[in-house]
């Protein structure tokens, strides 16, 4: 997988003696999923709650050549590692895809005793080869009136991706992960512009693309102090845009 940092001007240099040709980049190619749990049109509906499966989102409006698959994981047991969850989407209209946990009840994102996270995997059209992707948006569901704080992550390599299954959350960024930023007080139905400088992100997503990210409900691991003292949302709906040089 190729990741690019930034979509600035590349430059090809001729042989000696020849000028050196300035190539302007492609228009950024955006996609939307605008309802996760819509399984006419996104991400197939799955109810059973078996631990390790994935959803298959199918192409977002915009780049029919970009198909978004979902996996989902759970911290759990001793030294908080993630394990395999279930992605779990009800079918039902902007309802959100979340996490049905190992000897949980509940399928939403949430760290109410352990850290829920959903894995974003963008591909080609087949599903054979990995695409570069750059997530702008993020929009939550959550209980009328409520907000909730979120962490996102990117793996920028090198390599590639190991199984989350078994890391820490701090283990991640040994395994190629970085931490863009954690989102705080985030409103229902609210898309999050996740490319501007959001504190305490180092990075921000401007320029960054990659085949996986990872949105999680808040841990300590990813940010500051959190505004809630509990999150409970389920991912409702993402935009980005293919890497114009790909």
């Amino acid at each position: 997988m190729r990741i690019f940092r930034s979509s600035s001007k590349h430059a090809l240099e001729l042989l000696a003696g020849l000028a050196i040709v300035a190539t302007a980049p492609a228009a950024f190619a955006a996609s939307t999923w605008s309802d996760l749990s819509n399984n006419a049109t996104q991400c197939a509906t799955d109810t059973s709650g078996t631990a390790g499966n994935t959803v298959n989102c199918g192409t977002g409006t915009g780049v029919p050549s970009v198909k978004l698959t979902a996996d989902a994981f759970s911290t759990t047991g001793a030294g908080a590692k993630f394990a395999t969850a279930s992605v779990y989407n009800t079918g039902v209209a902007g309802a959100g895809l979340g996490v049905r946990a190992a000897g949980d009840t509940s399928d939403s994102v949430d760290n109410s005793g352990s850290t829920d996270a959903v894995r974003l995997k963008f591909t080609n059209a087949a599903g054979t080869q990995d695409a570069n992707f750059n997530l702008t948006s993020v929009t939550l569901k959550t209980a009328a009136g409520a907000v909730a704080d979120f962490s996102l992550l990117a793996w920028m390599g090198p390599g590639t991706p190991g199984d989350i299954a078994g890391m820490t959350t701090g283990g991640l960024f040994a395994a190629g992960w970085t931490n863009i930023g954690s989102y705080y007080g985030v409103a229902s139905g609210a898309p999050v512009d996740v490319t501007a400088f959001n504190f305490p992100s180092t990075v921000g997503t401007g320029g960054i693309f990659s085949s996986y990210w990872l949105v999680s409900a808040f841990n300590t691991s990813f940010g500051s102090a959190p505004t809630t003292a509990g999150d409970v949302f389920t991912i409702a709906a993402i935009a980005g845009g293919l890497d114009p040089n790909a």
